[in-house]
C-alpha cells in the first residue's frame, strides 16, 4: 500500500503540502483567537490533497486526470483570497513605506499615484476593462494546452503556476504590503462598453482582486506563465498574450492595486517559475516541440 501511494505522490501534490504545511506552522506561532479558522482550512487543504494523492492520475486524457492535474487551482485561488485576513490576525507589519520609499529613490515620483494624474473617465474604465481581460489568458492557457493532447506538458504549465503564485503567497505572508491605496473606490462608467460594463466589470474585479496584499502581484504573476506557455504556438498568440498582460500591468498601477514593485517582482517570480519547471520537463521528457504529439 505504501508503495501504491508512493508512485501516486507528484510534485505538484507535493508542493500544495508544503504550502498548507509552512501556512499551519505560521498561524500556530503568530495567529491570535482567530487562528482556529485558519488552522481548520490549512489542515483541510492539506487532507484534501492526501485524498487526491489516492486516487492515481491516468497517462491518457481523461475527466480524471484534468481533476487530477487541475486540483491545484482551485485551492491557490482560496491561499490568494484568504492572505489579507491571514496578515490582519498575524499582527504584521506592512512594508509599504519601504516600497515607495524605494520607488521614489530610483524613479523620483511615486508611479501609481503619478499616473493617476492623468484621472481621465474614460481612461478609468478602460484600465477596469483590460485589467479584468487579462483572466482570459489563463483560461485559454489551459484550454489551449489541454487541447494538444500533451499531457506532460499541461501538467507542467499546472507546476509552473503552483511554483509561482504559491512563492508570491509566501513573501506576501510573511512581507505584507497593502498596496498604494484602495483603488478607486467608485467605478466611473460612461457606458463607452455597453450597459453591461457596470455588472460585469465589479463582479470580476472582486473575484480577482483581494481586498489586502499587493505584493508580488500574485495575478500579474499567473498572467505572465500563462502567456509563456502560449508563445509557443506561434506570432499571433505572442501578440495577443503579450498585450493583455500589458493591459493587466498597466491596470494594477494606474487603478492603484499595485505598486510598480509588485508586478516587476512578480514578473520576476513567473520567469523563475517558467525555468524551474521548464528545467524539470526537459529533464523528464526532453525538449518540448508544439507541434508534434509528445503526449505518453
Amino acid at each position: 500500500m505504501a508503495d501504491k501511494l508512493k508512485n501516486r505522490i507528484i510534485i505538484n501534490d507535493i508542493i500544495i503540502l508544503i504550502y498548507s504545511a509552512v501556512q499551519l506552522l505560521l498561524v500556530i506561532i503568530f495567529g491570535n483567537l482567530l487562528k482556529s479558522y485558519l488552522l481548520v482550512f490549512y489542515a483541510g487543504t492539506a487532507f484534501m490533497t492526501c485524498i487526491m494523492i489516492i486516487f492515481p492520475r491516468p497517462e491518457k486524457p481523461s475527466l480524471v486526470h484534468f481533476i487530477k492535474t487541475v486540483y491545484p487551482l482551485p485551492l491557490i485561488y482560496l491561499y490568494y483570497r484568504i492572505v489579507g485576513f491571514q496578515t490582519q490576525i498575524s499582527n504584521f507589519n506592512y512594508h509599504d513605506v519601504f516600497i515607495l520609499g524605494i520607488e521614489k529613490k530610483l524613479l523620483g515620483v511615486y508611479p501609481a499615484f503619478a499616473l493617476q494624474r492623468i484621472m481621465e473617465v474614460w481612461l478609468n474604465e478602460l484600465s477596469y476593462f483590460l485589467y479584468c481581460l487579462g483572466i482570459i489568458l489563463p483560461i485559454w492557457a489551459i484550454i489551449k494546452l489541454y487541447n494538444e493532447n500533451n499531457l506532460k506538458y499541461f501538467e507542467n504549465f499546472i507546476l509552473a503556476i503552483e511554483i509561482g503564485c504559491l512563492s508570491c503567497l509566501a513573501i506576501a505572508t510573511v512581507y505584507p504590503v497593502a498596496g498604494p491605496a484602495e483603488a478607486l473606490i467608485d467605478y466611473f462608467y460612461l457606458n463607452i462598453y455597453g450597459s453591461w460594463f457596470s455588472i460585469v466589470i465589479p463582479f470580476f474585479i472582486q473575484f480577482i482582486s483581494p481586498s489586502l496584499s499587493s505584493f508580488p502581484a500574485v495575478y500579474f504573476c499567473l498572467i505572465v506563465i500563462s502567456s509563456y506557455y502560449l508563445w509557443d504556438f506561434g506570432k499571433a498568440y505572442i501578440a495577443i498574450s503579450f498585450a493583455l498582460l500589458t493591459g493587466v500591468f498597466w491596470g494594477g498601477i494606474y487603478l492603484r492595486y499595485h505598486y510598480l514593485a509588485d508586478g516587476i517582482v512578480g514578473l520576476i517570480i513567473a520567469f523563475m517559475a517558467t525555468s524551474i519547471a521548464g528545467i524539470i520537463y526537459y529533464t523528464k521528457h526532453g525538449e518540448y516541440n508544439p507541434s508534434k504529439d509528445m503526449s505518453e
